[in-house]
């Protein structure tokens, strides 16, 4: 039980509702995403999953 709290009280230290590792492994990605280059796939193409989430995450 100690454990828990303790692993609770550092986690009420974070900046973001998510750990630092996932916040550096994030930013690899988008570094790494920095010079790829979006093609369209068609007039009436559907964007893929990753894609229809982040907009929706933004509406």
């Amino acid at each position: 039980m100690t454990r828990v709290l303790a692993k609770r009280k550092q986690c009420n230290l974070w900046k973001y509702n998510y750990g630092p590792l996932i916040k550096k492994k994030f930013n690899d990605s988008k570094k790494e995403g920095v010079d790829w280059k979006m093609i369209w796939n068609g007039e009436n193409g559907i964007p893929c999953p990753h894609v229809c989430c982040a907009i929706w995450h933004i509406e």
